[in-house]
């Protein structure tokens, strides 16, 4: 869960991007709407913690997971629960509100959870939690934005990419998500988002999120057998 951007088209949907470095090894269910307390939740699942670092619920939220909050942190033998459970989680409560004021973080590994609530506002959250303390931050979801993994990744490496996506979105006046997927598969030594080799780890997928006021749509990429599977979250108002 390294790389992730989040864009406004020239359409005015919204495209969430997340290309997923983990072990070749490590088993992935391919996308499935799942039953998540009262709601249907769409995202593949993480075979080893049953857990998953993207998602989209009935509701119209979306959800996205990065590892680490700020920097690379040092790992406890073991934790209270997984990152990809705490965003499930999300969806057993009424409002992303009620979720970032009332959840119990402790105990967990550091990450950053990107939130995006369709239906309501379009309200674009993020949420770092760095073992001690979540740091809330409301975003402009007009706006272009990235996210790089902490645990894999420099700070000058993340410095040096959000420099380059911010020039590659600034010559650019029409964004979809064909333009997106090329650059998040980009395999360009310097610049490019595939992750190849490094101790192990790979870009294993490629998930892209096309959201629109009715709807959701998810093509995951697997890039060992480029192969896509394409599936469709219909939002249903939840009345609060």
């Amino acid at each position: 869960m390294c790389t992730v951007t989040f864009i406004k088209d020239y359409l005015g949907g919204y495209i969430v991007t997340s290309n997923r470095d983990e072990k070749i090894t490590r088993e992935t269910l391919l996308p499935e709407n799942f039953q998540v307390g009262n709601l249907q939740v769409l995202y593949p699942k993480d075979k080893v913690a049953a857990g998953t670092w993207i998602s989209m619920g009935s509701n119209g939220i979306v959800c996205c997971l990065l590892n680490g909050a700020f920097i690379a942190h040092e790992r406890q033998a073991r934790y209270r629960k997984s990152r990809g459970q705490v965003l499930l989680d999300v969806y057993r409560y009424g409002t992303l509100d009620e979720f970032t004021a009332l959840y119990d973080f402790r105990e967990i590994e550091p990450f950053t959870l990107i939130l995006f609530d369709v239906q309501n506002d379009q309200k674009l959250t993020e949420l770092r939690w760095d073992g001690s303390t979540k740091h809330i931050q409301h975003l402009d979801a007009n706006q272009h934005h990235i996210w790089s993994s902490a645990t894999l990744y420099s700070s000058g490496f993340i410095k040096n990419r959000t420099e380059y996506f911010e020039n590659w979105n600034q010559n650019l006046q029409k964004i979809d998500e064909n333009l997106i997927f090329s650059l998040h598969s980009s395999t360009d030594q310097e610049n490019g988002f595939i992750l190849k080799g490094e101790e192990g780890m790979e870009t294993v997928s490629i998930t892209q999120l096309h959201l629109s006021s009715s709807e959701g749509i998810m093509n995951y990429y697997e890039t060992l057998n480029k192969q896509t599977t394409t599936k469709v979250q219909r939002w249903k108002k939840i009345l609060q």
